[in-house]
């Protein structure tokens, strides 16, 4: 993997292929992996960038809040870093929360948005997930330490905490459930984990009438129909506020749907990425 800095941390990403700039993020507590499919397929055609956030993967974990604020401007840091222009930026939960608000602030650097499964922080999730994420007051955060690294070490609750993404029991030796279940390993996740729940609170934002940029460069999004992580009624009613040129509803698929329907949402995006010069409001379930 590549390195970049930011200020005083590292961030690792893969790079591959050369023309157009794609850019990929990922999901909280995730790494660049979860686009295996899409880094292979896309590199064919495009330049292709896919990070571990801050926090996450084989990049630096900072002790500090990893709000809303911090994972956009960690966006604009790499792509003034690496001098990207016209991109097709695409995000996955966090990440789409990322790239929407760096979008919002920088809409002429952009090409197309593409977003899967925004997060809108605790509002927009379903309850179990919801009550997992809570923050606790300061004085209880060696208890919460305490009891995330007893149940890191569990394997029916780390099996269930990466099973949760899919819709259906993902083939075990697929090479994203196989990252993901190591990453769920990780004890470095226990602190990336509280830094980011004491940071979910700022991407409540988009669960509530937040103000639809107005300069949108041509958008879609993407919802797992049975996603137990931020369930598609909440999807919906995102979509209408935010009106994007598309929105794909994806049927037997969850949080991770890049990795539960590769070949569908790649053909997805392709489409899309080549009706630009005349996109239209669309709403389609496939």
């Amino acid at each position: 993997m590549k390195s970049l800095s930011l200020g005083p941390n590292t961030v690792k990403y893969v790079e591959a292929g050369s023309g157009q700039p794609m850019l990929f993020l990922h999901n909280g507590g995730s790494g660049h992996w979860i686009w295996h499919y899409q880094i292979k397929h896309f590199a064919k055609k495009y330049h292709v960038f896919a990070f571990d956030m801050l926090g996450c993967g084989a990049s630096d974990r900072p002790n500090v809040t990893y709000d809303l604020d911090f994972y956009s401007q960690m966006t604009e840091e790499i792509l003034e870093q690496l001098s990207l222009k016209n991109i097709i930026l695409v995000g996955n939960c966090v990440g789409a929360a990322a790239a929407l608000e760096y979008t919002s602030r920088n809409p002429s650097r952009l090409k197309a948005l593409i977003l899967f499964n925004v997060c809108g922080g605790h509002d927009m999730m379903s309850p179990l997930v919801r009550r997992a994420s809570l923050p606790l007051p300061g004085f209880l955060e060696p208890f919460h330490r305490s009891t995330l690294k007893i149940f890191e070490k569990t394997p029916g609750v780390l099996k269930s905490a990466v099973r949760i993404n899919y819709a259906d029991l993902p083939d075990p030796k697929d090479p994203v459930f196989l990252a993901e279940t190591k990453e769920a390993r990780n004890p470095a996740q226990t602190l990336s984990r509280l830094n980011l729940t004491k940071g979910l609170s700022t991407f409540n934002k988009f669960s509530h009438d937040f103000d639809r940029p107005s300069k949108l460069p041509p958008t879609m999004v993407f919802w797992g129909k049975q996603n137990r992580v931020l369930p598609l009624a909440n999807g919906l009613q995102f979509c209408e506020r935010l009106q994007p040129a598309r929105t794909q509803i994806v049927e037997n698929a969850g949080h991770l749907v890049m990795a539960e329907k590769p070949d569908y949402i790649n053909l997805k995006i392709e489409n899309f990425l080549s009706s630009l010069s005349g996109h239209t409001n669309a709403h389609d379930s496939a």
